[in-house]
């Protein structure tokens, strides 16, 4: 598949570094269970040496890998994690930790640089620690949730509409997001991949609409790179808002 010769040039770059310790593929193509498909992603999570800076490891050689479409880079807790997809949309996150990685239920060591005896042992133990905790977040969520709405209030009367709109828009999110921890919670479906009928909120509740067409959802990431580009007039966003009609035509042709 596509994302073989790209994971194995990766790994092999990464494997170059000495400040690399591990390499443990996560997520759904660490799950040999899930057949990968043209939208898989490969996420990596990288652990480096303690006297190591998490932004003196280069990964600028992911530019030779293809035309990149769009990139980010930003910490998330004590990680800092590389995002890039490419024109083609593969799509690789490289998370980068010092020594210590929080492995993940679906995960595989692709690269042992301690020669540790005891590294698996370790990893199996991480691995009974779950990272996240659905009920802790829907808790945040709750809180999160009403701290907006008095914001939204006193921003409606102030008539300072456009953060008053962010911040009702951040509220649509909070609702999703419960959402799918409740799909998570009861289908399963922690790769979010798979469709269950939690889904239909989407449609029945959140936009009010009686349908679940998926290009009725592609049509509004058109619209959205339309007002993006209106707002943000650049050649290169120009050009990949072309890009993203010529992607989206050819998932329409699928559907």
């Amino acid at each position: 598949m596509r994302h073989k010769d790209l994971l194995n040039d990766v790994v092999i770059k990464l494997k170059s570094y000495p400040e690399v310790i591990w390499i443990v593929l996560v997520w759904s193509l660490a799950d040999d269970r899930i057949q990968e498909d043209r939208w898989s992603d490969i996420d990596l999570k990288i652990a480096i040496k303690e006297w190591s800076n998490l932004e003196d490891i280069d990964l600028t050689f992911l530019n030779d890998f293809g035309d990149i479409f769009s990139y980010t880079k930003f910490f998330q807790n004590s990680s800092l994690v590389y995002r890039v997809c490419y024109s083609d949309f593969r799509k690789i996150d490289i998370s980068l930790h010092i020594w210590n990685i929080d492995i993940l239920w679906k995960s595989k060591i692709l690269y042992d640089g301690t020669q540790n005896s005891n590294l698996m042992e370790s990893l199996s133990f991480l691995e009974k620690s779950i990272w996240y905790s659905p009920l802790e977040r829907k808790n945040d969520i709750e809180k999160q949730f009403w701290v907006i709405s008095s914001v939204v209030v006193w921003k409606i009367m102030r008539k300072d509409f456009l953060i008053a709109y962010h911040l009702l828009l951040e509220q649509v999110k909070l609702c999703v997001e419960l959402k799918m921890i409740e799909r998570d919670i009861d289908d399963w479906t922690d790769v979010h991949r798979e469709w269950s009928n939690i889904d239909l909120f989407v449609f029945n509740e959140l936009w009010k609409i009686n349908s679940n067409d998926e290009l009725w959802l592609l049509d509004i990431l058109l619209s959205n790179s339309n007002i993006f580009c209106t707002i943000m007039s650049s050649e290169t966003n120009q050009n990949k808002k072309s890009l993203l009609e010529m992607i989206v035509e050819e998932m329409k042709k699928e559907l």
